[in-house]
């Protein structure tokens, strides 16, 4: 199983690029999202790849295995008829087809960096498409279909990662990650990929991490990898992000409105980060093969920053630089 770290700003991160030659075998690399990169349809901010480039170059150079992770914000003008009456548009985009502009989009980031090893085209559309919940499940199936037609056109060798969903658990609704997987495989039910081309199941564990399932149930990892069996899908699944999400809890009076939870105690969550993460990493490099085999386990993030994400916490390293235990223990795992 590999072991990646999953990180934004690689190049520019020299603590976590000296820990990463070290520690892990591949960094996953995050891709200019849409939004940015073509924020009026058709005019490209070719600024927006200065970063990734500088760190696809640097994985490169760190001798590291290299994916990238697309993330699945749209721009307004590509969300205008699907967005109408929801409150965010968190949704698909309106056009879904091998000719339109969200294929235009990873066909970009794929052709950027035609080597890497692999590319995650969405991210955790279960909740990034969640306004729309009557057809995020078919949206999201049809974008999985039209990046392989995009592979095949370009006869590209990464593999195609996805849908990279969020593992709600059941009790989640639509967005839970058992119905919103059964739903995704019902609707590709009959599809293969173009010959030459690759299909990965992604998935981000964060649940099982932080709830201990290996040790206090079946982790939800065992359950996708059982419905791609059930669907006749091979039994192989990448966690391109994972690890575990420290409890903040909203506080308006605090610059940015998080700040770290006292109940449980930091000290508390921290050892529970270690735990978590040791007893998942070994249960999917335990599995039996007939269950399936966890390809790669990508720990998000090396260090917090003090808000990193907006709130969201789940680093090796505290945001002062100081190593927590998962730091001090992950060569040993």
């Amino acid at each position: 199983m590999l072991r990646a770290l999953n990180e934004m700003d690689y190049a520019a991160d020299t603590a976590a690029r000296a820990f990463a030659r070290d520690g892990f075998d591949a960094v996953v690399i995050w891709a200019p999202s849409w939004n940015k990169l073509e924020p009026q349809q058709g005019r490209i901010d070719a600024s927006q790849w200065t970063v990734f480039d500088a760190d696809v170059a640097a994985a490169h150079a760190d001798g590291l295995q290299t994916f990238i992770a697309c993330s699945s914000q749209s721009p307004a003008w590509a969300i205008h008829v699907r967005a109408r009456g929801t409150a965010s548009g968190r949704v698909a985009p309106d056009d879904l087809t091998p000719s339109g502009p969200w294929a235009h989009y990873i066909e970009r980031v794929l052709t950027r960096h035609p080597k890497v090893q692999g590319i995650a085209v969405m991210n955790e559309p279960n909740l990034g498409f969640i306004e729309a919940p009557a057809r995020f499940i078919k949206c999201t199936a049809e974008l999985i279909m039209t990046a392989a037609t995009v592979w095949e056109r370009n006869k590209a060798t990464p593999i195609l990662l996805a849908p990279a969903c969020a593992d709600l658990p059941d009790g989640s609704g639509w967005a839970s990650v058992n119905y919103f997987t059964e739903g995704v495989l019902q609707a590709l039910a009959g599809w293969k990929p173009p010959k030459g081309v690759e299909l990965g199941w992604a998935h981000h564990p964060y649940n099982d991490v932080r709830e201990h399932r290996p040790t206090t149930g079946i982790p939800l990892v065992h359950s996708i990898l059982d419905r791609l069996g059930k669907h006749g899908r091979a039994r192989r699944i990448w966690l391109t992000e994972g690890g575990y999400e420290f409890w903040t809890e909203l506080n308006p009076n605090h610059p940015g409105g998080y700040y770290w939870e006292e109940t449980p105690p930091l000290a508390t969550q921290e050892q529970a980060q270690w735990l978590g993460v040791r007893n998942l990493m070994r249960w999917c490099e335990g599995l039996n093969p007939s269950v399936g085999t966890v390809e790669m386990f990508g720990q998000y993030l090396y260090q917090d920053t003090e808000l990193s994400g907006g709130g969201w916490m789940s680093g090796m390293v505290r945001p002062d630089g100081s190593p927590r235990p998962l730091h001090a223990g992950w060569k040993s795992l």
